[in-house]
């Protein structure tokens, strides 16, 4: 893996952060440079997910092979 970027592949496992909004969140930009430096292939992805689509988006987490769950921020 490079340090300009980080190559996302169908064997990348993926964490979710969810909430709304996002897009201020730190967490991703954190975690990914730390799966980065250790040689992990993960990655950690902002997703705004309102309270509404939350079943919807828990059954799609169940049931996504390679999707290693999500953790939630509070704005």
């Amino acid at each position: 893996m490079d340090r300009s970027g980080i190559l996302v592949t169908g064997t990348t496992r993926v964490i979710f952060m969810i909430g709304t909004p996002v897009a201020q969140a730190r967490s991703p930009f954190l975690f990914n440079r730390q799966f980065a430096d250790i040689g992990e292939n993960r990655i950690m992805v902002p997703l705004d997910v309102s309270q509404a689509a939350l079943p919807s988006f828990i059954s799609m987490v169940r049931d996504a092979a390679n999707c290693d769950g999500f953790v939630a921020t509070l704005p």
